[in-house]
């Protein structure tokens, strides 16, 4: 397994990947088409427009075939204020 920083060509693959961020059981009143829908809107921004320091990387086979990835960006805890890391 090789892994290396996200290229271009590397979209689609990682856009398909992010509908499972949603496939699990949702509570009653979560809708999971939106929740479908809320998950492809944020890879596609994060894609399009990635946050300031934000890196990519993309984990593939030695044949080239892609395997999945990590988004790694910084981010500001909402109720301490402290800078962390989130992936």
């Amino acid at each position: 397994m090789n892994i290396r920083p996200y290229k271009e060509t590397d979209k689609a693959f990682l856009v398909s990947l992010s509908t499972r961020f949603a496939k699990f059981d949702l509570m009653a009143w979560r809708d999971p088409q939106k929740m479908e829908e809320a998950q492809l809107k944020i890879a596609e921004e994060s894609l399009n427009d990635p946050s300031l320091y934000t890196e990519i990387f993309v984990a593939e086979e030695e044949t080239g075939d892609l395997l999945g990835f990590i988004e790694v960006k910084p981010h500001k805890d909402f109720l301490s204020g402290l800078e962390q890391g989130t992936l």
